[in-house]
């Protein structure tokens, strides 16, 4: 990742544990409005398991036996290097995007931390290395978060927005909501994840292929997002545009600037 778009942070930052994802292990600092996301790491486990049965949050899962534990720490460095590509893909967005990343998460930024203090339940930890610096949102969607309770056309134009600067999401959930997502200080619906990002446009254009929802939309009648009649028209909705001929014809439409207008279609 190129250091000239991660600023180094020097100042020992003394960090507190809020919780994990598959990728990241979120801080917050001094500052009770921004969180540090860093890489998930296997030094982190025992301890995160220990904050989290205090909170009575469930803990890791693959933690039970010693090839699940194997398993577990070999994700954790192939999410680490996820995590590595899609900080660089938001140091391409700042550079490329109007407003930079702000037109599609909460304020982000990637920085580099130098000796930040770790504190995770009763342990503390040493940390240099890169970040993801972001305005914390208090407004987070859940999966049983109600579909009325948001705008659809703003969550469609962050997905849309990221294609056309040659940007998609490789998860079928983080593409079309509403887990994952938020309002951010100013009431605009944004994405929060930033571990599923890519530049791959095939790898994109499954998580919008016919059929690719079907799961995801039991899943929300099941937890409670909207009876059936209310999912399906979101998913209907969001499908005049989230499909591969929109993904096709956006796909960097704002980078590069010729050859597009032919490609325009309807979308």
């Amino acid at each position: 990742m190129a250091s000239s778009g991660c600023p180094r942070l020097r100042v020992e930052m003394r960090l507190n544990f809020v919780d994990r994802g598959k990728c990241q292990i979120v801080f917050t600092g001094e500052a009770p409005e921004v969180v540090y996301k860093l890489p998930m790491a296997a030094r982190y486990l025992s301890a995160v398991d220990e904050a989290r049965e205090k909170a009575g949050k469930p803990l890791l899962a693959g933690r039970k036996t010693w090839s699940r534990r194997s398993r577990l720490r070999i994700q954790l460095v192939v999410n680490h290097r996820a995590m590595r590509r899609s900080a660089t893909i938001l140091e391409r967005l700042n550079q490329t995007t109007p407003g930079g990343c702000r037109r599609f998460f909460p304020d982000t930024r990637v920085v580099s931390l130098d000796r930040a203090e770790l504190i995770v339940g009763s342990r503390s930890f040493r940390y240099s290395g890169f970040a993801l610096q972001q305005a914390r949102v208090s407004d987070f969607f859940e999966r049983d978060t109600p579909l009325a309770s948001f705008d659809w056309d703003e969550l469609r134009g962050v997905v849309t927005g990221l294609w056309r600067q040659g940007v998609g999401l490789v998860s079928v959930a983080d593409t079309w909501g509403q887990k994952n997502w938020g309002h951010d200080a100013q009431g605009r619906v944004r994405l929060i994840d930033t571990s599923h990002l890519s530049e791959d446009r095939e790898k994109v254009a499954g998580r919008v292929a016919p059929g690719a929802t079907a799961a995801l939309q039991r899943k929300m009648v099941v937890e409670g997002a909207g009876n059936p009649e209310q999912v399906r028209s979101y998913f209907e909705s969001l499908a005049r545009d989230f499909n591969p001929e929109c993904l096709r014809a956006l796909w960097r439409r704002d980078l590069d600037s010729a050859g597009h207008e032919g490609a325009r279609r309807n979308c």
